[in-house]
């Protein structure tokens, strides 16, 4: 595979962790989920309630708490957390789509709003050129839509 003119590497793999770049959101993500959870408390008094608010809030917030370790290979893209891991094959994405620090592989060819729940969000560290460059080129850059 060439990317940028160049032979590109047969892998790529690197660790993100947002909450070791960015400790001050990770005490503004605890503090916003105990003041939910205390809410629920408040509101309802409810231990039941409140323990399936605090659950839910800790899993969607989980990723930024937790290394998620990434690998692309010529197979596919491989994500790995503490708890689960997963793959899935070039072919099932349609579209790159990049940003600041992170590029979504989207199984849709246009934007749409479940491009982050139904394709694979990779979190980038000071690595976002290469990963664009090898994503680009394993997907298609033609999928890659120019604008919005």
């Amino acid at each position: 595979m060439r990317v940028n003119g160049s032979r590109a590497p047969d892998e790529l793999a690197w660790r993100a962790w947002p909450l070791r770049r960015r400790p001050g959101r990770g005490a503004l993500g605890i503090a916003l989920v105990a003041g939910c959870v205390y809410g629920t408390w408040d509101w309802t008094r409810d231990p039941w309630l409140t323990g399936l608010a605090g659950v839910i809030l800790g899993v969607a917030v989980a990723p930024f708490f937790v290394p998620t370790g990434y690998r692309l290979s010529s197979e596919g893209v491989e994500i790995s957390r503490p708890w689960r891991s997963w793959r899935r094959p070039w072919t099932s994405f349609r579209a790159v789509r990049p940003g600041p620090d992170l590029v979504v592989l989207s199984p849709f060819a246009r934007r749409s709003w479940l491009d982050s729940i139904r394709g694979e969000v990779l979190l980038l560290e000071d690595n976002g050129s290469e990963v664009l460059d090898y994503v680009e080129a394993m997907v298609g850059k033609e999928a890659r839509p120019v604008a919005g």
